[in-house]
């Protein structure tokens, strides 16, 4: 866990500390993917990271210049052109672009910035392992709904107190998750509520599973919240 993570929850920690035992009786949260399914998206996350081949594109369809990246990264490169034609995206629009020293993120930002795509209108998401790239319009649409059980973090205090706890939580999340997604900040993609301390997420995959490495967070520093701050 990074130490400016550690140093918010340690923040955010007194609000939604663990009090009461969990009532098992209660409906169990929808599991989360398998660790296969994990793997393959941090897989996919690690190799936007990396960096690719130096080349040079002269005049090419992009859809060619997205495949010589896709061959030379050995990555899963989706792309929606359907929904990028939304944007005035077309893969038989011809680039001229030098790919020196970049990852293979940075270098689909610079292909799709010589095409004419308004970065603020597409996106590029993990999802199933595969890098997808779309509209912003389509990444909203892709989102799921999933049910994390955050009892042993509010626990079972007074109403106000209670709800000051919850408040607490979905802050933080939405806070380290994505900001600028929530529907409550502006974005189309999430929105969050408690229920029986369920916490009802919907968010795009990619999201979702950096939720879940969030709470597990959360978790851990219930075990030793101490050894989190050293």
């Amino acid at each position: 866990m990074s130490i400016r993570l550690s140093a918010v929850l340690l923040m955010v920690l007194p609000a939604i500390p663990c009090l009461a035992a969990i009532d098992e009786s209660m409906e169990r949260p929808i599991p989360p993917p398998s660790a296969a399914a994990i793997a393959a998206d941090e897989a996919a996350r690690q190799a936007l990271a990396e960096p690719v081949t130096d080349q040079e594109f002269t005049r090419i369809p992009l859809s060619n210049a997205i495949g010589a990246l896709r061959e030379k990264s050995g990555a899963k490169v989706f792309v929606n052109w359907k929904s990028m034609a939304m944007i005035h995206v077309s893969p038989d629009t011809l680039v001229t672009v030098g790919i020196r020293g970049k990852t293979l993120k940075g270098a689909l930002d610079a292909v799709f910035t010589v095409a004419g795509a308004d970065r603020e209108q597409w996106g590029i998401h993990v999802d199933d392992g595969v890098i997808v790239v779309t509209s912003n319009d389509d990444v909203s649409k892709n989102v799921s709904v999933r049910i994390y059980d955050v009892r042993e973090m509010i626990g079972r205090p007074a109403d106000d107190e209670r709800q000051r706890r919850v408040n607490a939580l979905v802050r933080l999340i939405q806070d380290q998750i994505d900001s600028p997604s929530w529907k409550e900040r502006g974005g189309q993609a999430g929105a969050i509520r408690e229920l029986n301390g369920q916490l009802i997420v919907t968010q795009t995959p990619e999201n979702q599973e950096k939720l879940i490495k969030l709470l597990d967070n959360v978790r851990a520093l219930f075990v030793d919240p101490m050894q989190h701050s050293r």
